[in-house]
């Protein structure tokens, strides 16, 4: 284990501090742990200092990204008594796998859950909370249809539950590329995932963040998107909240263009959760950990926690 951080290249050191520089939490500590098929998951973690934890969040990102993203929040949990974790799912960032497909999809759910075991051993007496943004919010909502019994609670940053992008007339024509790619050389990465961030966050540093992080990834197969419609799929149909009853947080922000709004709020409604609470953000992006409207976000979600 060490306390140097691996993602630590000069470009990326640069770009990242202008998004988090001089953090209260530091740039934590690592450690890669093994998973299904024999792959390492790069996990990342911050902990509190001096403070017995009480309380775990493990935070699950989107598509394309990896955990580091999550350092921002970090920054919040840590220095008050909160531990954070953030894995690297399979294919993304530095854990195992061919960056930017996922023949095997399910295969992150078993991640996730050797992650839990994993932190659960680390702190035992802890409660966990699985927190998960946009397609991170899939895994999570997943998760929870199968294993809630080991989570305090589930928290959604615009989950991908149903998509708000519409195919533009250019990608309609690469459909067949798509379908070549699909039958003949599945692990062809032909999606291009840059290019719009602009319309994903408003913040400049974020944008610039993103184009210029060598660990996001520019391409993704036509595998990788059907796979992660699997698991929306599964979350959003077949009565998926009526399935789901631990503590809720579900954060959804109104100008979100890839997340469609109304339907992350009609899923809250149809949740089980007794204890449930609903946070909107009228003009955020899909990316709210850096948006201009969500100033509070990061402490909303420590006092939510806190309070459980």
């Amino acid at each position: 284990m060490a306390t140097v951080h691996p993602k630590q290249d000069e470009n990326f050191v640069v770009v990242r501090n202008s998004l988090k520089a001089a953090g209260a939490a530091g740039d934590g500590q690592y450690e890669f742990i093994a998973a299904a098929e024999g792959a390492k998951l790069f996990l990342q973690y911050w902990l509190p200092k001096d403070k017995e934890t009480e309380r775990v969040i493990i935070a699950l990102h989107g598509m394309s990204a990896h955990g580091w993203y999550f350092a921002l929040m970090a920054d919040e949990m840590a220095p008050n008594g909160i531990a954070f974790y953030a894995p690297d799912h399979r294919h993304h960032g530095l854990s195992d796998g061919l960056k930017g497909d996922l023949p095997k999809v399910m295969l992150i759910m078993d991640d996730i859950k050797a992650v839990v075991a994993h932190v659960r051993e680390r702190h035992p007496k802890a409660k966990i909370f699985l927190l998960g943004e946009s397609m991170g919010g899939i895994l999570n909502i997943n998760y929870m249809m199968d294993a809630p019994g080991d989570i305090a609670g589930m928290i959604l940053q615009a989950p991908a539950v149903r998509p708000a992008y519409k195919f533009p007339i250019k990608e309609i024509i690469k459909g067949p590329v798509f379908l070549f790619s699909l039958l003949v050389k599945p692990r062809w990465r032909v999606v291009k995932t840059t290019g719009e961030e602009h319309l994903g966050m408003r913040n400049i540093d974020n944008i610039k963040y993103d184009r210029e992080d060598p660990y996001h990834l520019k391409y993704v197969s036509a595998r990788y998107l059907l796979s992660i419609k699997k698991l929306m799929d599964r979350a959003s149909k077949g009565g998926a909240a009526g399935k789901i009853n631990v503590p809720a947080l579900v954060i959804q922000g109104g100008a979100d263009t890839a997340v469609d709004a109304k339907s992350t709020r009609d899923f809250y409604e149809k949740l089980a959760s007794k204890e449930k609470e609903f946070v909107f953000y009228p003009e955020a992006f899909h990316c709210m950990m850096s948006d201009p409207d969500c100033v509070d976000i990061f402490s909303r979600i420590r006092e939510w926690v806190e309070a459980r």
